[in-house]
Parts: structure tokens; C-alpha cells; sequence
């Protein structure tokens, strides 16, 4: 599913009995983040005495992106009769997904607890699309840190819907991105080390990422990233968490740059002279920071420069 809706909105469908829970605290960090206003959960959203249908219908045509919560017990909760929830077509979360795979909304399963998606087999034809849509995970654990990507999605969403970034663009060099009482200073930009200033009054930290993935707190080696790594996954810099007593993690994306060398064979000068190419490197060039400090979060973008 595409995140282009056009209209803007984040939809939460989760089943009470299980994770009601996570979809409180995953609405109150999002209702934070981009107002309560762009948020649907329905015990939270749906005014005394309208009926159900009619605002999840209404709700579906302005969201463009819906989480799904899904639990252990997702598939397998039944009604007072014993028959499974999700095989009747009545059902409100079962309305929710397929409203949302039928129009143009972007859906994002997300497993709750351990859980895994369902098999194709288990679900009805119509939820089947479901299964083949790539997944988030929230722990109780690791919630800090794991709903950053659900965030991440939301503002890739919403930034589409609206044709602009919601998180602050940075114009050229030298600018600052700044959440709450932290703020992230880009210091060094080269092609093979970028360093950025983290500070907060008399609070100051440098934070280098170098070619190679590599990647420095205050000289120190704190993380080095692999190829295998997937995109805004977190890591936590152990360090620096020690040193300002709470957690702080990191995540960052790159964009893998070729470089090629030429040598010459015989005279450069000469108009008939042979050129073979040397090997291609690949140098990877950051292009997005998110810096989690506690309940912040910071980020530093550099696609618009």
C-alpha cells in the first residue's frame, strides 16, 4: 500500500481484550507528537451516541496510514458463541482492515508482544493482503525505542499527504535542529566524516559518524553499523545513557555513494591514449539522524540541503 492518500491522519485498529494497552500508549505518544486531532482510536475518537459503522467509515476517508495491532491471541479470540471474531464479517476490527486495503491508505501490521502475522489460511480472503506487508514490533520492554519507527512512518506519511516534511529541513550547513531542550548542530560535513554537536545548556556531546559506519561519542567508538542492518533500527549508545542518566539510542539511514578511479595507459596526453577503470568503491553517506534522548527525540535531515 502506498503512503499517497492525499488526506492525512493516522487510523489505530487493535482488539481491547489484548492490546489496549500498547494502542493507549502508542496514541499518546503519537497524539504528542503530531496532535490529537490527526489520531483515530476509536474508545478515544468516537463521540457518545454516533454509531460505529458510520465513524469508521469516516475516519478511513481522511486517515492514510493505519497501524494494526496484532497479539498472540489476534486470530483466535471468539465471540459469546465461541466462533473466531476475525471469520465475521460484522466484526469492527475486520471492518477496519478491509476499509483500509480498499482504498489507498498505507498499512502497517504491528506485533505486539512476540507475536508473528497470521497465516494466509487463518485469515478470510479479503484480510489476506495483510500478510504480505512488512511489520513493526512494540515490546513493553522496548517500547521507547521500538515506536520510533511507528513515528517515522507516520511523518513519511503525513509529509506525503502534505508535500512537506514535517520534521524541521535543514537549509545549509551549520543549522540546528532542535526538540524540546536539546539540540543537534551539524559541525563537520566531508565526504567521509560528518560531526554533529549535541548540547543542552552547559550539556555538550559530539557525535561522529564516519565512513565505514563508524560511530563516535566524544572520540569514543560507540556503534559500528552493519550492511545488514535495517533502516532506523535503533542502537543505543551505552556511554552517553550513562553519562546523562537516561536512555539514548541512535538511528540513522545511508545512502551507499560509487565512486570510481581512473588510470591511464601510455601518455595521458595524447588524444589516442587507452583509460581502464579501476575498481568501484562504495562510501556510505548518511542522509537522516534520529537522536532519542529519554522522551525526546531530535532529529537531523540532510535531504533538503
Amino acid at each position: 500500500m502506498s503512503p499517497l492518500s492525499g488526506r492525512g491522519g493516522v487510523f489505530i485498529s487493535y482488539r481491547r481484550e489484548e492490546t489496549a494497552s500498547y494502542a493507549g500508549r502508542l496514541y499518546d505518544r503519537l497524539g504528542d507528537r503530531f496532535g490529537e486531532d490527526s489520531i483515530f482510536m476509536d474508545v478515544n475518537s468516537i463521540a457518545v451516541g454516533v454509531d460505529f459503522t458510520t465513524a469508521i467509515s469516516g475516519a478511513m476517508s481522511r486517515c492514510n496510514i493505519m497501524f494494526v495491532l496484532i497479539g498472540q491471541r489476534w486470530i483466535a479470540i471468539t465471540d459469546g458463541k465461541g466462533k473466531r471474531r476475525i471469520d465475521i464479517p460484522g466484526d469492527f476490527v475486520r471492518i477496519e482492515i478491509e476499509a483500509a486495503l480498499q482504498r489507498d491508505v498505507w498499512v502497517v501490521p504491528v506485533l505486539v508482544d512476540g507475536a508473528v502475522l497470521p497465516r494466509a489460511g487463518d485469515l478470510p480472503r479479503s484480510l489476506r493482503p495483510l500478510i504480505r506487508l512488512q511489520a513493526l514490533e512494540l515490546s513493553h520492554a522496548g517500547f521507547r525505542s521500538e515506536v520510533i519507527p511507528l513515528i517515522a512512518a507516520v511523518a513519511q506519511a503525513l509529509e506525503a499527504e502534505s508535500g512537506r516534511s514535517l520534521a524541521p529541513k535543514i537549509p545549509s550547513r551549520g543549522a540546528v535542529t532542535q526538540q524540546g531542550r536539546w539540540q543537534l548542530e551539524l559541525l563537520k560535513d566531508t565526504s567521509f566524516t560528518k560531526t554533529f554537536r549535541l548540547s543542552s545548556g552547559s550539556e555538550v556531546h559530539d557525535i561522529t559518524y564516519k565512513t565505514g559506519a563508524k560511530i563516535e561519542v566524544d572520540g569514543q567508538l560507540e556503534v559500528t553499523l552493519k550492511g545488514s542492518d535495517s533502516p532506523l533500527k535503533p542502537f543505543h549508545l551505552k556511554a552517553l545513557s550513562a553519562t546523562l542518566g537516561c536512555d539514548v539510542t541512535i538511528q540513522c539511514t545511508s545512502t551507499w555513494d560509487s565512486l570510481t578511479t581512473t588510470r591511464f595507459k601510455g601518455e595521458a596526453r595524447l588524444p589516442y591514449a587507452k583509460r581502464t577503470f579501476g575498481p568501484i568503491f562504495k562510501l556510505p553517506t548518511i542522509d537522516l539522524l534520529i537522536l532519542t534522548i529519554g522522551d525526546q527525540v531530535v532529529r537531523y535531515e540532510f535531504g533538503t540541503r
